[in-house]
């Protein structure tokens, strides 16, 4: 038997145990909510499902991390370009903020730059507020994902 072999079927042995065990103290814990052993073992299960997802979140982000770095050499004018313009927009929103009428002006001021940015896409088919499509896939093609939450 090779050692993979064995390594698996002594993992589910003690995966076997540990469910086991499981079940069964539930039985013996006094004022535990469950007394039906099924219910704490689809507990069991959904944390392990949950752990499943958890992990799979990890690997998404350790990927996307490993790709922003290898691509940050070809990026690096577009990152900084984002900083600059995402540090001014955070201080005009901070000047805003002080006023009710300037920040009704500055939502109207965007609104209307997403018009005209949507008109000259429709006539020219580019952007004015984006990056091309492909600087998105280049640099930008990492999603956020939200980190799993254990169900209830």
């Amino acid at each position: 038997m090779s050692y993979t072999t064995r390594s698996i079927i002594f993992v589910l042995i003690l995966t076997t145990i540990l469910v086991v065990t499981a079940l069964h103290d539930t039985q013996r814990i006094e004022g535990f909510k469950s007394k039906d052993p099924f219910k704490a073992l689809a507990k069991i299960m959904g944390f392990f499902t949950f752990l499943g997802k958890w992990f799979t979140w990890i690997g998404d982000i350790l990927k996307c991390s490993v790709e922003t770095i290898i691509g940050l050499p070809n990026c690096f004018v577009f990152y900084m370009f984002d900083i600059f313009i995402g540090t001014v927009a955070l201080f005009i929103k901070l000047i805003c903020k002080f006023s009710k009428t300037l920040e009704t002006a500055r939502k109207s001021v965007w609104k209307v730059m997403m018009q005209i940015d949507k008109l000259i896409y429709g006539v020219t088919g580019f952007h004015i507020l984006q990056y091309p499509k492909s600087i998105q896939k280049m640099c930008y093609k990492c999603k956020n994902k939200k980190m799993p939450t254990m169900k209830k």
